[in-house]
């Protein structure tokens, strides 16, 4: 830790406060030395104007779990900053990172149990906002990686043949891949919002079953692999390394000079997509925070590429790419949130996992046109707060569409038009659409829908667009149902067939773009290239 603090350049980067945070610190701290307290069997809450804004400070990442434990209520506060808490009536988990704090002659540490009031609404958003900022400017972050929850602990028993190996002369033997084992697969690695938490902490502390885990921008090590070397396990290397790159990405992106442009923007949209796509497969017990739990990381994001660009999950510049995430094919589970938490054109709309698109975008076509993208969000967050409404407003080519999936074995994909409808069997096994959820197959399958299209390759037969369902009694409005299946997702082996199958959809586009102008939820106009206004929701 000395070492880090000391001689590691980012990470001593990564946590030098911002021009705008020279006199910024959390609004509430426990205090770990309250002075009239010389048997510390309590804590005290802390102000940020009883303390300097340079004071150093803990945070604990841990899981809740579904037991209630002490927890800062507005009844409460005024107790627990004048009398204090007392210590051996929190759980397990929270009493023993006060222990370490206080072992690491540290004062202050950061719980958010504690530390945001806890049945208020507003100060639960007010500190939900600036999370980014309670991460990346403590000291330390305590990771209780094994516990379930609160009352899990951090002192785990150990198994002393973990760090001491086997006797063999001349050799030594112990467990491998420490991290596959104590942080990959840990109970803190599913929850959603200990994702930014470690992103965001230049040093963290894991408390792993069998042994602690050091990790920093620059290093990490364990107590089996004290000088960070890991032998040549080439899996747990991978592994590790794959592990740190968002970490170390979201770093450089943090302390760079650089202005955006076409490279550095290409590479921080695919850091974002892969932060997500991650993010995603994480659990929440209250659903509708999921934004909000990542907003302290797009909030670093927004330093670099703009705040106003921002968008309920994704960014205004990486719009024609973003657009086509998709739900994969074997998660049968995913559903559209409710109540509301996005507009259905975001990845963040769905729960459940999201793939971002890999398609190449320099060998795409683009064939429609953004005109507006906007998103209403409540609080004080800004863009970064709970989203109330989105609206995307584009001018494409759009086509109303019936689809049949078949299950024989025998069935091959076909088109056909019919009263300027575009009509589509697609097998089960190699469909061309994937939907965001059972609800929108159903959708799909029961009444027209809409298929929109946003572009082609130069290279590929494969083509891309978005299905769409009509809002009820608003002309013009509509709702994501899924998307085209990626080229690379076809699962066709024959070429010829693929392309075939690609001429059939682009011939029945264009034959089912002529005369259903007067359709029922069209009613916008269309230029030249017969492309609608259409705004998604």
């Amino acid at each position: 830790m000395i070492n880090c603090s000391e001689n590691h350049l980012k990470c001593v980067r990564s946590q030098s406060r911002d021009s705008e945070d020279e006199s910024w610190s959390p609004t509430r701290l426990l205090d770990l030395e309250a002075a009239d307290d010389p048997d510390q069997t309590r804590v005290k809450l802390s102000s940020r104007a009883e303390r300097s804004s340079a004071a150093q400070y803990a945070v604990l990442s841990y899981c809740w779990g579904t037991s209630k434990f002490t927890a800062l209520t507005q009844t409460s506060l005024d107790t627990y900053s004048t009398r204090g808490i007392v210590v051996a009536d929190l759980p397990p988990t929270l009493r023993d990172a006060i222990v370490i704090v206080r072992e690491l002659k540290l004062r202050y540490l950061w719980i958010d149990a504690l530390c945001i009031i806890q049945d208020s609404p507003s100060d639960w958003l007010d500190e939900a906002i600036v999370m980014s900022k309670i991460f990346k400017y403590a000291f330390l972050n305590i990771s209780a990686a094994a516990a379930a929850d609160a009352h899990g602990g951090l002192f785990q028993p150990r198994d002393p043949s973990v760090l001491n190996g086997c006797a063999v002369p001349d050799l030594q033997c112990s467990f491998s891949r420490p991290w596959h084992r104590g942080t990959q697969h840990s109970p803190l690695q599913q929850r959603g919002w200990t994702f930014q938490e470690q992103i965001l902490s230049s040093k963290i502390v894991h408390y792993a079953a069998d042994q602690l885990l050091w990790e920093c921008v620059e290093f990490d090590a364990c107590e089996i692999h004290p000088r960070g070397d890991h032998g040549s396990d080439a899996t747990e290397h991978a592994d590790r390394m794959f592990r740190r790159r968002p970490k170390r990405e979201v770093c450089d992106m943090r302390i760079s000079t650089l202005e955006p442009s076409g490279t550095e923007l290409k590479a921080t949209f695919r850091l974002w997509s892969a932060l997500w796509e991650d993010y995603s497969r994480r659990n929440f017990t209250y659903k509708s925070e999921k934004l909000v739990a990542l907003s302290g990381i797009a909030t670093e994001f927004g330093r670099f590429l703009g705040a106003e660009n921002y968008l309920a999950g994704l960014w205004r510049q990486d719009l024609p790419h973003s657009l086509l995430w998709f739900v994969p094919e074997a998660c049968t589970d995913s559903t559209r949130c409710s109540p509301y938490r996005a507009p259905s054109w975001s990845w963040a709309s769905i729960d459940g996992p999201v793939d971002p698109c890999r398609s190449d975008s320099s060998q795409r076509i683009i064939q429609f046109e953004i005109l507006d993208a906007t998103v209403e969000t409540r609080g004080g967050g800004g863009v970064f707060g709970p989203v109330t409404a989105g609206t995307l407003r584009l001018r494409a080519r759009i086509c109303p569409i019936q689809l049949t999936t078949s299950f024989s074995s025998r069935t091959d994909r076909s088109v056909r038009v019919e009263d300027g409808i575009l009509h589509v069997i697609q097998p089960a096994q190699h469909p061309w659409f994937l939907f965001d959820s059972a609800e929108c197959s159903r959708r799909a399958h029961q009444q027209p829908s809409y298929l929109l299209l946003l572009g082609r390759f130069r290279a590929e037969p494969g083509l891309e667009g978005l299905l769409l369902a009509g809002v009820d009694g608003q002309k013009g409005r509509f709702r994501r149902l899924g998307v085209l299946r990626p080229a690379r997702l076809d699962g066709e082996v024959d070429d010829r067939k693929r392309e075939r199958g690609y001429q059939m959809l682009r011939s029945g586009l264009r034959r089912g773009l002529v005369g259903h102008s007067e359709d029922g939820d069209m009613s916008l106009p269309v230029d030249e290239a017969m492309r609608y206004v259409v705004e998604i929701v």
